[in-house]
């Protein structure tokens, strides 16, 4: 399989326990790479500045010319222990060079973009004599920050950033301090520059990719803020404001202000092309009426007078369009378009109309747990679901056949056991379970084409 860079492929191995080999070409070098339990145990290459005996001399060892041609002969699996057998080395350095050699030939990988991978699950390590046994997120991590193609990094970071909500806190605690700065910039709502962090260019946009490779940033693209600006200016034309905000009409003061403030973020006119006037004008009139919803809501007297004008008023046609109910099945629509991300926001949008409602939580958990990058947002909201309707297998059903399609084969047959615990007898989630246990990966991936 092809994929921009491997990174976005092993970031999962940092949340969840993998073990096998990763193979990555590359211009015809081929490098692979042995884990046990998502930590770095071996790794091998096709490379010829990439051998063992490059690094013997990295480490200031110079070796005779019949030596030379040992390091070039056909033992190369053996080289090391022959260097220890003739005294050249000992085995504490066999192994310190040998840990170096398994850390760089897994940073050359991670550096690439535009590569073919192949992951072997259990596959066992040939070198049963060796474990470099390294931890992955600094490896990891040092490679995104050694990458040379700067070029690329700026057109896949095409767009404006923002913080994702679904990556650990943990992954914090490994960013240098100009990376955790930029975290802390974004998270502020402001698109972070150069001359904010003191950088050049360059380094700036490898910081800037180390947070996305990791899935502690994302992009939105123009297109995509635009569709987003283009139904939410429909809205507000003949919503009330508390539809404006998206809370519901129990909503307490901190609820409004939190709404406020994510969406006077999103919205303001200073995220979108200046040169686009349209966008522009609808961006301020969504900015102005999220202004007067807040000022309104957020104080007690004015609320109160605002909620007796709407009940004296007639309710206009279009007002009584903008229900909970139209927005489910516009996000109906949206998700049998395939538009996950477009179903996601309507379904919540519905929730937040009417939280009462169960089934428009369970469609955006069914919708999040078809967007990559989604999980641990979809299952929050497939949790709460089930919390709230606990004789409905529904919920594990969505979440083990979501993980199962991201080849995490433990954690999705644990939700499948919860669908089955509530429905012994359920046919999707039996065939599911069978697949998982014993049946090749190519049955489990043909169920889900189905």
């Amino acid at each position: 399989m092809k994929i921009e860079n491997i990174a976005f492929f092993l970031r999962k191995f940092l949340t969840t326990s993998r073990t096998g080999r990763l193979i990555v070409d590359k211009d015809h070098i081929r490098r692979e790479h042995y884990f046990f339990n998502s930590r770095l145990i071996y790794s091998v290459s096709s490379a010829p500045d990439e051998k063992f005996g490059n690094f013997v001399r990295n480490f200031g060892i110079h070796l005779q010319d019949d030596i030379e041609r040992l390091i070039r002969s056909e033992y190369q699996s053996r080289i090391g222990k022959r260097l220890v057998e003739l005294g050249f080395i000992d085995e504490k350095l066999l192994n310190k060079i040998l840990v170096y050699q398994t850390k760089e030939i897994f940073i050359s990988s991670v550096k690439l973009f535009h590569v073919e991978y192949k992951w072997d699950e259990n596959r066992e390590n040939p070198n049963k004599a060796f474990s470099a046994d390294l931890p992955l997120f600094p490896l990891l991590i040092e490679g995104l920050r050694r990458i040379e193609d700067v070029g690329k990094i700026k057109y896949i970071l095409n767009g404006e950033l923002e913080v994702s909500t679904t990556y650990p806190a943990e992954f914090e605690k490994y960013l240098s301090e100009k990376e955790l700065r930029t975290l802390r910039i974004l998270q502020a709502g402001t698109q972070p520059r150069p001359s904010d962090l003191n950088l050049t260019e360059d380094k700036f946009l490898r910081v800037l990719f180390t947070l996305y490779a990791l899935g502690m940033v994302k992009t939105q693209n123009v297109e995509d803020l635009l569709d987003e600006l283009r139904r939410y200016y429909s809205l507000v034309e003949t919503a009330d404001y508390w539809e404006i905000l998206g809370v519901s009409k129990r909503a307490t003061t901190d609820e409004i202000k939190k709404a406020y403030f994510s969406l006077s973020k999103k919205f303001h006119p200073d995220r979108f092309p200046k040169e686009n006037r349209q966008a522009q004008e609808m961006a301020s009139r969504i900015f102005q009426a999220i202004n007067s919803a807040y000022e309104t809501l957020s104080d007690p007297k004015k609320r109160e007078e605002y909620r007796k004008t709407l009940v004296q008023e007639k309710p206009s046609k279009e007002r009584e369009l903008i229900t909970p109910e139209e927005r489910f099945k516009e996000g109906k629509i949206m998700f049998n378009r395939k538009k996950y991300k477009e179903a996601a926001y309507l379904f919540d949008l519905a929730h937040r109309l009417d939280p009462d409602n169960a089934t428009y939580l369970y469609w955006r958990g069914v919708a999040l747990s078809r967007i990559i990058g989604s999980e641990k947002e979809a299952e929050e909201v497939l949790l709460e679901f089930a919390q709230r309707q606990p004789w409905d297998p529904k919920p594990f059903l969505i979440l083990g056949k979501m993980y199962a399609e991201r080849g995490l084969k433990t954690k999705a047959l644990g939700f499948i056991n919860r669908a089955l615990a509530l429905d012994p007898e359920h046919p999707t989630a039996l065939k599911l379970k069978n697949l998982l246990e014993g049946s090749k990966k190519k049955g489990i991936f043909d169920f889900f084409k189905k």
